[in-house]
């Protein structure tokens, strides 16, 4: 057969009709490939070096913050007019954020079926089965989290309408994560690295020795320093005895549980450097305790590849010793092994 022929074979409506399916067994047979590697194996722990399956590795694109284009005022246009068109914008954005929440509402409907009846009511029987990935890992607890927040973000936005951007900025957290409008977002972030920092400069000392720490062993102070890292509560409550150690210690417990799931189900899909440029990336690293602000990409993933390996220390299982001493660390630091064979899954992060 001539090359002339398949190519045009190939575009026939017949074989295009095809190609959807195709592609979907192919990352569905990859990641069970993946998964099937053994969790405590050296290459499962490597995850620098594993191979990347992006779609089972990022979460839908659907459950971030959508692009805000806000219009650009011209000399000759008038206030009224720039201020209707800054706020039809607003309404578009608001709007695509709410559809996005149902959309990924339904879409989490059969992972939520699958974890009660495969997973008998927990996400942790699935992540050691290797019956969900991380992108539907991921899909689930952001649908869930949005959810939680529609009823009170309508009323805010029947009652404030066009004003209900500047209204979000004081109770930022209080909106599903699709409607978070980059002011908010901003905001958010820059106390959340305020807060870290603080935690760091007045760090406490005689943290206990040993690989996967529990916090229930912790001092309220050390409590209270993880808490401030992983930006787990509030800075508005007075320190020296709210919030009340058992919460700060609960509240701690659920984080490194999720983190355990999460980080697992990074490493059967290839590692941190496959995660997507952008907000996918950014909240990896801040759930970390790393900083994003005003810092570049590869500092972000080296200490991303930083908290990898101290995972790798603790056996597969992180405690609060992670966040006894600084996570950052330069990029030089790296092995040049590390660095040249996660350069090229990098470059193909920034295609996507």
């Amino acid at each position: 057969m001539s090359t002339t022929t398949s190519i045009l074979l190939w575009r026939s409506p017949a074989l295009q009709s095809l190609r959807p399916n195709t592609l979907r067994s192919y990352n569905y047979s990859r990641f069970h490939r993946l998964a099937s590697t053994s969790t405590s194996s050296p290459s499962a722990d490597n995850h620098e070096k594993s191979v990347v399956n992006f779609a089972v590795l990022n979460g839908p694109k659907s459950t971030l913050p959508g692009p805000l284009e806000l219009p650009i005022r011209t000399p000759d246009a008038t206030l009224f007019g720039h201020v209707l068109r800054t706020g039809k914008a607003y309404l578009a954005f608001y709007k695509d954020g709410l559809k996005n929440v149902w959309k990924n509402f339904h879409a989490a409907r059969p992972i939520r079926t699958r974890q009660i009846k495969q997973g008998k009511g927990t996400l942790t029987k699935l992540v050691e089965d290797h019956a969900i990935n991380r992108s539907e890992f991921q899909l689930l607890l952001r649908s869930k989290h949005d959810n939680r927040r529609i009823p009170f973000f309508l009323i805010l936005f029947i009652v404030c309408g066009e004003m209900t951007p500047f209204v979000v900025l004081l109770m930022p957290k209080s909106t599903p994560m699709t409607c978070w409008v980059p002011k908010q977002l901003e905001k958010m972030r820059k106390k959340t690295t305020q807060q870290r920092r603080q935690a760091w400069s007045s760090r406490p000392e005689n943290f206990p020795v040993g690989p996967s720490i529990s916090p229930n062993i912790l001092s309220r102070p050390q409590l209270l320093h993880c808490s401030n890292v992983l930006g787990l509560h509030s800075t508005m409550w007075p320190q020296n005895y709210l919030p009340p150690t058992f919460w700060l210690r609960h509240s701690l417990n659920k984080h490194l549980e999720y983190l355990n799931l999460d980080d697992e189900l990074m490493v059967r899909s290839g590692g941190s450097d496959g995660l997507f440029t952008g907000e996918e990336l950014n909240m990896a690293a801040e759930q970390r305790g790393i900083d994003v602000l005003d810092r570049s990409e590869s500092d972000i993933r080296a200490d991303l590849r930083e908290y990898f390996a101290r995972r790798k220390q603790a056996a597969g299982r992180i405690g609060a010793e992670v966040w006894f001493r600084p996570l950052s660390v330069a990029t030089k630091s790296i092995s040049d092994s590390t660095s040249a064979s996660s350069e090229d899954v990098v470059r193909r992060v920034r295609k996507h």
